[in-house]
């Protein structure tokens, strides 16, 4: 999973810092083991990537297989896969094992890029993987449980609660553009506008 943010360069964009940081009390995630690093630099214009490791499924662990990625107990944002003919490691911003929950999930990458969506910046969400993978569950989970719902469902319902606080205590106009877009075998669908 990818994600980044730009600042958006518009002289008619309200900023509303003092909003902002009344809303920005984040759950501490320090004792968290679901992650490798805890902190989201959310002002990185930079490209930032986040590994989840999937868990086998019930077909999988039914038939024998075990897990090939490894976590790095010594750089926990270092992964291990355990391939032939070699041992490969790969680093990344953050890694999330196999217990990740979408909560926590959301915890790390949708509250904070939520938040500074409405200081102005523009936030991208990618998720790419094989097929199998997770992507689909990842950002949309299952919306029948409040549990398993994904980033997007949250990272909507999350944004809209801001924005009608953010109304009740000032006096402000919010427009929200969106875009949900999938790209499958080389072609590109608005799945919005579906």
């Amino acid at each position: 999973m990818f994600f980044f943010s730009q600042k958006v360069q518009n002289s008619n964009f309200q900023i509303f810092p003092n909003f902002i940081k009344k809303m920005e009390k984040l759950p501490n995630l320090q004792n968290d083991s679901f992650f490798s690093k805890t902190d989201l630099d959310t002002h990185n214009e930079n490209i930032q990537v986040l590994v989840r490791i999937r868990p086998l499924s019930s077909k999988e662990l039914s038939e024998g297989a075990r897990s090939c990625i490894l976590l790095d107990p010594q750089n926990p944002q270092k992964i291990i896969l355990d391939c032939k003919p070699e041992i490969k490691t790969f680093s990344f911003d953050y890694v999330g094992n196999d217990q990740m929950t979408q909560k926590s999930l959301f915890e790390l990458i949708g509250m904070p890029l939520s938040l500074i969506c409405l200081e102005g910046y523009n936030i991208c969400i990618f998720a790419y993987g094989q097929t199998g993978a997770g992507k689909t569950y990842t950002m949309q989970g299952r919306c029948e449980s409040p549990d398993e719902k994904g980033l997007q469902p949250k990272v909507f319902e999350y944004l809209f609660e801001l924005v009608k606080k953010m109304k009740q205590e000032e006096d402000c106009e919010i427009a929200i553009k969106c875009s949900y877009l999938e790209i499958y075998n080389e072609q590109i669908n608005d799945l919005v506008r579906k």
